[in-house]
């Protein structure tokens, strides 16, 4: 199964993430050289966790493909709807120097499955990108069988992945999901909810799923 790797993408890309928003700022005290000193040890720091960013996509396209980079992608767009500072993220994760380690880590190998099995990229990308969420009992798949749940099927899959502690996740979600209490939450409590809702709320219309689909969910739920 891919999903292990999977979570362990998304998890490092979102936990690199967090490294980059948290980069400790020089104390107001220091003397100016201290301050010049922390500030390119910070700038150094920030690129380098941008760049751990990247690499954990590039890793990620190599474990479920697209579906990987849409499960690292939607709590960084729920992160920036919420707080409405899109700018923000893009200044903090943008590096055509990251965009391109991805692609060294992933393209090669999407050539070579296109050169070994010609046609495998319209499988991939299409068959298994598309047809498959949006086409239930979907006929094309060359791996395994298509399956028919109703939709919203993914949060009983959820209930039962974290069956013990699913009491506190209600708990949790009464108490801090209502506007007037997630304005009081940090930026990493946000991130972490919504690394937690993103792959939920994404997977709730599709009927094409099985039970580990909500695997990326558990380490932010973990976490929270």
């Amino acid at each position: 199964m891919t999903d292990a790797i999977q979570m362990a993408c998304v998890t490092l890309a979102l936990f690199c993430v967090h490294q980059v928003f948290s980069a400790t700022p020089t104390p107001a005290h220091a003397t100016s050289c201290e301050k010049k000193e922390g500030s390119k040890q910070s700038s150094r720091d920030v690129r380098l966790w941008r760049l751990g960013f990247w690499l954990a996509c590039g890793i990620g396209m190599l474990s479920k493909g697209l579906a990987t980079i849409a499960l690292i992608g939607l709590p960084l767009a729920l992160l920036a709807i919420s707080s409405k500072n899109y700018q923000r993220l893009w200044h903090a994760l943008w590096c055509w120097h990251g965009l391109l380690l991805a692609a060294l880590v992933a393209v090669p190998w999407y050539g070579m499955a296109e050169s070994a099995y010609p046609g495998f990229l319209n499988y991939f990308f299409i068959g298994e990108h598309w047809m498959r969420f949006t086409h239930p009992g979907w006929s094309g798949d060359q791996y395994g069988h298509a399956h028919r749940y109703p939709l919203g099927m993914i949060w009983i899959f959820w209930a039962i992945a974290i069956l013990p502690w699913l009491w506190i996740f209600i708990r949790l979600a009464w108490r801090t999901l209502r506007p007037t209490a997630w304005a009081e939450l940090n930026e990493a409590q946000r991130l972490l909810w919504c690394a937690c809702l993103a792959p939920l709320l994404f997977f709730t219309f599709s009927s094409n799923i099985i039970l580990t689909y909500p695997l990326t969910a558990i380490p932010p739920f973990a976490v929270l």
